[in-house]
């Protein structure tokens, strides 16, 4: 559907499609929590609005798969800072796409994302919240020789 929009019959008449899907991720604009940025899953961990790819506060995010790249579901995700000897952590899960998130961390400190699943090992990855730059922490797995 198209709305024609003008404020005037003699200025030049504005078109706006309201079926457009400006970045080709399968939700028109009207409806994409990140209309700049492809984001099928329309993933928003803090429920802000916001789709976790282009969010700028505090959402840690990313996928987790195999070395062959199929994903993994059901790591465990550990996000963890350390504060004056004690452990903060949050704990969340990857669903079926190997996809996790987070949007509970706290502003002014460096966490680390450290997954782990029953045979499989990773590395961990440092994030400081807020991020510079807004990027998805995606992990591959290798076999655990243990």
């Amino acid at each position: 559907m198209q709305v024609e929009i003008s404020s005037d019959p003699y200025e030049a008449t504005e078109t706006v499609d309201e079926a457009c899907d400006k970045d080709f991720d399968g939700v028109t604009n009207v409806e994409d929590n990140c209309p700049n940025t492809s984001n099928s899953g329309q993933e928003d961990a803090d429920t802000d609005g916001i789709g976790d790819v282009c969010d700028p506060d505090n959402t840690v995010y990313g996928y987790i798969k195999d070395i062959e790249g199929a994903a993994i579901e059901d790591v465990t995700v550990e996000i963890v800072r350390v504060n004056c000897g004690d452990v903060i952590s949050v704990v969340v899960s990857t669903n079926a796409l190997g996809y996790y998130s987070s949007g509970a961390l706290e502003s002014g400190y460096t966490y680390f994302v450290s997954p782990r699943k029953l045979l499989y090992s990773f590395a961990f990855r440092p994030v400081t919240i807020p991020q510079t730059e807004i990027r998805s922490y995606d992990f591959t797995a290798s076999i655990s020789e243990e």
